[in-house]
């Protein structure tokens, strides 16, 4: 249900803008690259044993916490088929007085897509895969220290969409839920581009991620959310 309303929001403007009757399958092979940077704010909080430690944004600047990250996704498609994929990974840490937490998070995800409806203003796609995770998070509190590297697979779906409110200027989304290795993850984008030429563009939005894994004495409860920023080059 969630799913569902989540893509009627960021979707619908394609589909009520495409004309069905009219849709013919392009069978070229297409596909993009995207450099992108996360401006990401945590939250939630990590146990381990006996031990619970919230994470946010600490006494300062999301800088202040931020200690590296790469970002990058890409797609493949030939006709109304492709491959899509997404890598993420962020490392974060703060130190207080008395306690301080680290995360390191690598997220691999890969989709294969269907065109549910694609024409010259816009696309939806469906996709269904898989996100690799691998977590090393750890935390003192006093002289109590903890520290677990988890890592699992969870099987994703949703939706992906694009639709042109110009010739240059169009709206974006993404819209995926998944279980498995986790109780429950999603993840939503939503965001605005231009085409500075044919084949290069730029985007900018806001992307929300939350995951829940308990194995054993682990249980991480994590959010991730914040602006997004991106360069892509099509071909």
């Amino acid at each position: 249900m969630l799913l569902a309303l989540v893509a009627s929001m960021l979707f619908a403007p394609v589909v009520m803008a495409t004309d069905l009757e009219h849709y013919t399958p392009d069978t070229g092979v297409h596909g993009s690259l995207t450099l992108y940077g996360w401006y990401v704010f945590p939250g939630g909080d990590i146990t381990i044993g006996d031990q619970t430690i919230d994470i946010g944004g600490g006494d300062g600047s999301i800088f202040d916490i931020l200690d590296g990250f790469f970002m990058a996704n890409g797609e493949l498609r030939y006709g109304d088929f492709g491959v899509y994929g997404d890598v993420v990974y962020a490392g974060l840490s703060d130190d207080n007085t008395n306690s301080g937490w680290e995360l390191d998070a690598l997220m691999v995800t890969g989709l294969l897509t269907y065109d549910v409806m694609r024409s010259s203003s816009g696309f939806v796609q469906v996709g269904v895969g898989a996100r690799y995770w691998e977590v090393d998070a750890g935390f003192y509190i006093g002289p109590i220290e903890r520290d677990r590297n988890p890592d699992w697979v969870d099987f994703v779906g949703g939706f992906r969409g694009q639709q042109y409110l110009s010739d240059a200027l169009y709206i974006e989304g993404t819209a995926l839920v998944g279980f498995g290795g986790s109780d429950f993850m999603w993840d939503v984008y939503g965001g605005l581009g231009y085409n500075f030429t044919p084949n290069f563009s730029g985007s900018v939005g806001y992307r929300g991620m939350g995951v829940n894994y308990e194995a054993g004495s682990t249980d991480l409860d994590l959010t991730l959310h914040g602006p997004f920023a991106g360069l892509t080059l099509r071909f």
